[in-house]
């Protein structure tokens, strides 16, 4: 006949199906901690792949701008380029103000549209 009663062959079991619960629950937050940050991650590098696509149209919106020479596109666009929020409100901008704005950045890098 078994030494183990019935109490502790339950109590037994119960204890390594309690760890496994705590085991399993333990996996389920890593899983859903690693599906948040995945997320950030994709959002991000979508977020980064748009603006790159955004600076390469910054550039060639530049040369619809008369007398802007080849340096001065290149002082708007690393400027806009480095500051998401200005390239935002660029692009948004109606053509007919954009050389209004750009002679503007210019002016703040101390250079005139000429």
């Amino acid at each position: 006949m078994s030494n183990v009663t019935e109490d502790s062959n339950d109590t037994g079991y119960s204890r390594p199906l309690e760890g496994m619960a705590g085991v399993i629950a333990l996996l389920g937050k890593m899983h859903e901690d690693t599906n948040v940050t995945l997320l950030h991650l994709f959002t991000r590098i979508g977020h980064e792949v748009d603006l790159s696509k955004t600076r390469r149209e910054l550039f060639n919106l530049l040369g619809n701008i008369p007398n802007l020479s080849l340096t001065d596109k290149f002082v708007v666009c690393e400027t806009l380029g480095g500051n998401p929020a200005r390239l935002d409100l660029f692009m948004g901008l109606p053509d007919s103000v954009k050389p209004a704005y750009v002679s503007r950045v210019l002016k703040e890098k101390g250079k005139r549209l000429e």
